[in-house]
């Protein structure tokens, strides 16, 4: 049959000899069945020689995904075994969402909308280790290098370390800071 010729790559033993082992079942539904069943994969991979599943669907009684059939993982990961007769159903969550279910945020993320189905993760601000929102004033925790101010923001350390001639001077203000190198320029003129 011409629909058989080029369904799979000639170097693909698999593909190649699973199509000659059911060529028959190809000639039935080209024949007899395809007006009834539009759909040759739905037809031939699910419903007649059961290798396959519906998408959302895995193992060999073709389960429904966490999350269901519709939003597998509730749209924010991939199923193990999705669209097979295989996997166990686990989730494998997409960048910034964790969980069995892949409704809660990964650190540096916060819940922008959660419910019992579905969760957008958002990235927090840049100084945030974790956090409630997207600024720096919704840190719960501030990353390593900054610190929270007098109105709980994460803000960035202030280097407070001088180096005078090879020595690290603890100078808290401007002022002293350009005092030190005023004199240490002049010494050395």
């Amino acid at each position: 049959m011409e629909i058989l010729e080029d369904l799979c790559e000639s170097s693909s033993f698999e593909c190649n000899r699973m199509v000659e082992e059911h060529e028959e079942h190809f000639e039935t539904w080209w024949f007899k069945k395809k007006t009834k069943h539009p759909d040759l994969h739905k037809w031939f991979c699910i419903d007649t020689i059961k290798v396959c599943c519906p998408k959302g669907t895995f193992g060999p009684d073709c389960n429904a995904c966490i999350g269901g059939s519709e939003r597998p993982c509730h749209g924010n990961g991939v199923c193990d075994g999705d669209g097979t007769r295989g996997g166990n159903g686990k989730c494998s969550c997409d960048h910034a969402y964790k969980g069995e279910f892949c409704l809660d945020c990964i650190d540096g993320h916060f819940s922008e909308v959660r419910n019992d189905t579905f969760s957008l993760c958002s990235e927090c601000h840049s100084s945030c280790k974790t956090c409630t929102g997207a600024t720096n004033q919704d840190c719960d925790e501030c990353k390593e290098g900054w610190e929270k101010d007098n109105q709980k923001a994460c803000v960035g350390r202030r280097n407070t370390a001088t180096n005078v001639n090879g020595f690290f001077w603890n100078i808290t203000s401007y002022t002293e800071r350009k005092k030190i190198k005023t004199c240490f320029c002049a010494a050395h003129d």
